[in-house]
């Protein structure tokens, strides 16, 4: 399904951090991008579930691997949606930390690879590529997501499984 322009696209950051932990749990946290290259990646730290309406509360979870915790399970049970996540990213040697907001669909804060440097020009250049390789890893994860978001697999596959992980989380 495509948003007719002027509708309201906030699910959409919702709906990506859904998948996103329903694609982790079940491919081993890694991302095969077209090359053959390899993002592992991990949802830690910290997790916000909200509910549609504001008559019910919302989720705030802090601690090592959130995602983990019955109110996490109980809180998607229950319809809430993710609105912002801490996701590692690691790819090599690289790893990096990112808070995503999916009610806002952005990056709330991110953690770069130390400079290897002292250097303040050469800092300023290594930073700046290491953002670049962190937002490229980002985009590329995002476009695989959306492959299957507006593919007829979205209805037909990706749905169904999705509500059978979260139903077998009751268990």
């Amino acid at each position: 399904m495509i948003v007719p322009e002027g509708e309201s696209k906030e699910f959409l950051g919702s709906e990506f951090l859904t998948w996103l932990w329903y694609y982790g749990e079940n491919n081993d946290w890694t991302v095969s991008f077209p090359g053959g290259n390899l993002l592992h990646y991990g949802m830690d730290e910290m997790l916000v579930l909200q509910p549609d309406n504001l008559e019910s509360c919302s989720h705030r979870l802090t601690g090592p691997i959130p995602i983990k915790a019955p109110e996490a399970e109980v809180g998607l049970q229950e319809g809430k949606k993710i609105t912002a996540t801490r996701v590692i990213f690691v790819q090599g040697e690289n790893e990096w930390s990112v808070t995503l907001r999916g009610d806002r669909f952005q990056f709330s804060s991110l953690k770069l690879m130390p400079p290897t440097t002292a250097d303040v020009d050469d800092r300023f250049a290594e930073l700046s590529e290491d953002l670049e390789r962190v937002v490229d890893l980002f985009d590329k994860l995002y476009e695989i997501f959306l492959s299957i978001r507006l593919s007829s697999d979205w209805k037909e596959k990706e749905i169904p499984a999705i509500l059978d992980w979260i139903k077998a989380k009751q268990k």
